[in-house]
């Protein structure tokens, strides 16, 4: 009989589409190896219920927040939870009352107390995590952070709690690994930033992306670009980024939820992008990136691959008119594109998401 697994992770305008679409990667393989799965997801404003039924899993939608109603005051995101923690609770035990063999959660709003409480409803559970910010109560803690140290979870684990820390843990898709040759080989001839990807996220709520393209605009080598902007299909702002684009001093594609976006990456040269999953992508390619940091959680991994020499970094709040096209021109005098796809590829093989569901089938998988 196959064993089940359900993931408890949510999607929405602030959330992003993030945290939802690396479990459907680790939810695939998972699947591969003949798991059951099924998500739990709360009814958030931009979430998208297709993004997982259409991949055939099964999806119990719980309420939408109520006015007025929060998640845990002591956490940092924990106003994501959009409820009470003790709303929360009920509605999901609700849902286990048959149990299952891994509970995943994926969820900032998520810790040891909710984990505690749903624990007899589960025989293992896993939490991934990017903070390092809060307790887990769990069995098996994913954090793909680069150069994430296991003494940063000491005090927020229990005792036998396995750690997985660490880029070559990051949840990708199986076509960045399989596009890895082709597309270190097209970096081979192309070495100058011509092709420019910018992926701000699958929602962008800020609209960084038109920002993007009107600074591109300043650059001295704006004349040579062509620029493919990625989009998630709850972006908001798609309208108004058509519009930049359409006045752009270079050719610009719109890509709206592409369905082969390691394709699209491959045949880039530099890409602009935020600090979140799309940065694994990016390495697992070795397209070096400039990275805009849009939130406070994006800034250490962010710095990370920058001190490792696979991007530079810029900040949200920083004049992007000024900013992108110095650093742009920096990277185009001092020939820095071979050197930071050769630090991009050293830090991420795409082979993360099968390396977790191996760990989870040694911890309990009879």
């Amino acid at each position: 009989m196959a064993k089940r697994i359900v993931f408890r992770a949510d999607a929405s305008t602030e959330i992003g589409l993030g945290h939802v679409m690396r479990c459907l990667t680790l939810a695939d393989e998972l699947r591969a190896r003949g798991g059951d799965i099924a998500f739990i997801c709360r009814e958030h404003a931009g979430f998208l219920p297709r993004l997982i039924t259409d991949r055939g899993y099964g999806l119990s939608v719980l309420p939408p927040p109520a006015g007025g109603q929060q998640g845990p005051a002591d956490l940092a995101h924990g106003s994501w939870l959009g409820v009470s923690l003790e709303q929360e609770i009920a509605e999901v035990k609700a849902l286990l009352q048959s149990g299952t063999e891994w509970l995943v959660t994926d969820h900032y709003a998520i810790d040891r107390r909710w984990q505690q409480a749903i624990r007899p409803w589960a025989k293992n559970i896993m939490a991934i995590d990017d903070l390092a910010d809060r307790p887990h109560d769990c069995d098996l803690l994913l954090d793909q952070t680069l150069g994430r140290q296991e003494e940063e979870y000491a005090r927020l684990t229990p005792p036998g709690t396995r750690l997985l820390l660490g880029s070559r843990y990051a949840l990708l898709r199986p076509n960045f690994a399989n596009g890895r040759a082709a597309s270190l080989a097209w970096r081979q001839n192309h070495i100058r930033p011509e092709r420019i990807v910018v992926s701000m996220g699958g929602v962008d709520r800020a609209n960084f992306s038109a920002r993007i393209l009107d600074a591109l605009a300043g650059c001295s080598e704006a004349a040579l670009f062509h620029v493919t902007v990625i989009l998630g299909p709850t972006a908001p702002w798609r309208d108004v980024v058509a519009e930049h684009a359409a006045k752009a001093p270079f050719p610009v594609e719109l890509a709206i939820d592409p369905p082969d976006i390691a394709t699209l990456l491959a045949r880039s040269d530099l890409a602009v992008g935020g600090g979140g999953g799309g940065a694994w992508e990016r390495c697992a390619l070795g397209l070096p990136s400039v990275i805009v940091v849009m939130a406070d959680n994006q800034v250490n991994g962010a710095r990370q691959l920058e001190d490792a020499g696979a991007s530079v970094t810029i900040g949200a709040s920083d004049d992007l008119k000024q900013s992108l096209p110095a650093q742009i021109e920096k990277i185009v005098r001092d020939g820095m594109l071979p050197a930071m796809s050769k630090a991009a590829v050293a830090i991420v093989d795409g082979l993360g998401a099968p390396r977790v569901a191996s760990e989870m089938e040694s911890e309990n998988w009879q």
